[in-house]
């Protein structure tokens, strides 16, 4: 079968571009795949690497009526790759490019498959893009259940982890490559460095954890948006106005997290919103106790009091008293970690995931094309 993946993004630091790697390298003995990147970057040249047919074009269908010049333009460069590749289903991820894909389409006769991973309030056009799609899933079953009225037949397919790259045994040499002890009691955060991932909380519940926790250190890994590093000035400020500067350490963009998680004691995770989290799932393979909030997607992930902590992303003392309370109690710690672990090897696996993306490319396929 010929899968033409169209990407939103060109670069691989959010989770949304590596599920769409790791599908695609996953599922490449059994599909003839292309994909199409918005622009040159990390994500065409890793798929590159891997072998696979690379086409650029714009792939953000732009919500302003009056820009239909521009509209036309990805429409054609989009029906490009479609005509030189000629696949029988094309595998949007995401919102804009679920969008693009089924306005075209339906003009060239496409079958398309739609992979939903964050929905905030979609307006009309992209409620008829899911609507239209021959074959749709969501990264959890709180964005399904916002898409279901306007496509009944939406499924979900989880992001899956590989086990023996996410692992505890990464603990030690983890520690020593960032030369940090074993007595030293570790919290982390990892993401981009943007307000909604809950980057302010983190800091507020870091003073909190600071004074009761001497222990205590804090690694960030992650970096700002492209025009939005003044974020990190304005965190530094309050934090030398905290007196933390000494024990809170920024990592900047880590190509590798899993040579990083295991290093951690606790996870740290207040977002505001979350579609998903494939950053905890990555932490509990880890076997790393998270603390997070009630959002959408930890609330699917995290079993509160048995893998990890819910608290509501704005309450700075819960959080704070949540990660205390697993230094505090070191046993507690560990069979969270563990149980955490487990329901990653059983909910969270990589073949399971790839499983879920063949059915529904196989769903959203021609007849003859699964024959």
């Amino acid at each position: 079968m010929r899968v033409l993946f169209v990407s939103a993004e060109a670069g691989v630091k959010a989770g949304g571009e590596l599920f769409l790697m790791d599908v695609i390298k996953g599922l490449a003995p059994d599909m003839d795949m292309a994909c199409v990147c918005p622009a040159e970057g990390e994500l065409a040249a890793a798929l590159r690497r891997q072998g696979v047919l690379v086409f650029i074009s714009p792939t953000n269908w732009s919500r302003k009526l009056r820009d239909w010049p521009g509209q036309c333009w990805r429409l054609a460069c989009l029906g490009r790759a479609l005509h030189l590749f000629e696949p029988q289903v094309i595998f949007a991820n995401g919102g804009y490019t679920n969008n693009l894909a089924v306005r075209l389409a339906r003009r060239l006769g496409c079958r398309v498959a739609a992979y939903i991973q964050d929905v905030f309030d979609p307006p009309q056009g992209d409620k008829y893009a899911f609507g239209q799609a021959d074959a749709a899933a969501a990264c959890s079953v709180g964005i399904a259940d916002l898409v279901r009225p306007f496509n009944p037949r939406v499924n979900v397919i989880y992001h899956g982890i590989d086990t023996a790259q996410f692992s505890p045994d990464g603990r030690l040499p983890a520690r020593a490559a960032l030369g940090l002890s074993e007595e030293q009691f570790i919290v982390g955060f990892t993401g981009t460095i943007i307000r909604k991932k809950g980057i302010y909380e983190f800091i507020n519940a870091a003073r909190l954890i600071a004074a009761q926790v001497p222990q205590a250190r804090f690694l960030i890994a992650g970096s700002p948006k492209a025009g939005e590093e003044e974020i990190l000035q304005q965190l530094n400020a309050r934090l030398a106005g905290d007196g933390l500067q000494d024990r809170v350490r920024w990592l900047g963009f880590v190509g590798r997290i899993e040579d990083v998680m295991p290093a951690f004691d606790v996870f740290l995770f207040p977002t505001h919103f979350e579609a998903l989290g494939r950053v905890i799932i990555e932490a509990m393979a880890c076997g790393v106790v998270p603390v997070s909030s009630l959002a959408i997607g930890p609330r699917e992930i995290i079993e509160d009091g048995r893998t990890g902590y819910l608290r509501p992303h704005d309450d700075i003392a819960a959080l704070a008293a949540a990660v205390i309370s697993l230094h505090r109690d070191a046993a507690l710690r560990v069979r969270m970690a563990a149980a955490a672990r487990k329901v990653v090897q059983e909910k969270f696996s990589t073949q399971a995931m790839l499983n879920g993306v063949k059915a529904l490319i196989e769903r959203a396929a021609p007849a003859k094309a699964n024959t």
